[in-house]
């Protein structure tokens, strides 16, 4: 995609086009990412002493999930690109908001079921289920991304 020419020399286009920034931003897009996915195997395989179930791993892993999304943009700036880029760049925010939905659907859930919603705890599970079938293609994705952003 063209940029246009009053775009001018700024800091966005430098961390755009640069290629320095473009690897530093992209490994702790991965490296964030890899956190997030770290703190849920953890939590669900309850490889940590549940002090008070998982209540303090949601802020963070809600916290990360944000980061990743301002990295990502750092990176990307949100163009998709084509082909593998473009599927590797749908597949992270439907990852991040499929996540923030099912938190909010946690954190709104008895109000839903008060206004006649019926079972919010379907709608979370549904919207996690989302979360991990768009999180499932993401290892091969960057595994093919990474050396292919090297060689050319």
């Amino acid at each position: 995609m063209p940029v246009p020419d009053s775009f001018g020399h700024s800091l966005l286009r430098d961390l755009w086009f640069d290629g320095s920034w473009q690897q530093w931003s992209g490994y702790l897009s991965l490296g964030l990412s890899l956190l997030g996915l770290s703190i849920a195997v953890v939590v669900k395989k309850r490889l940590v002493v549940p002090v008070t179930r998982s209540h303090p791993w949601r802020p963070t892993h809600f916290v990360l999930g944000v980061s990743c999304l301002i990295a990502l943009f750092a990176h990307t700036g949100f163009r998709f690109g084509a082909n593998l880029n473009g599927l590797l760049m749908a597949c992270y925010p439907a990852v991040l908001f499929s996540g923030a939905l099912s938190e909010v659907a946690l954190r709104v859930a008895p109000g839903m079921q008060l206004v006649g919603w019926g079972k919010p705890g379907k709608r979370r599970r549904a919207l996690i289920r989302i979360h991990v079938a768009a999180l499932c293609p993401l290892p091969a994705l960057l595994v093919v991304h990474i050396p292919t952003a090297y060689s050319y």
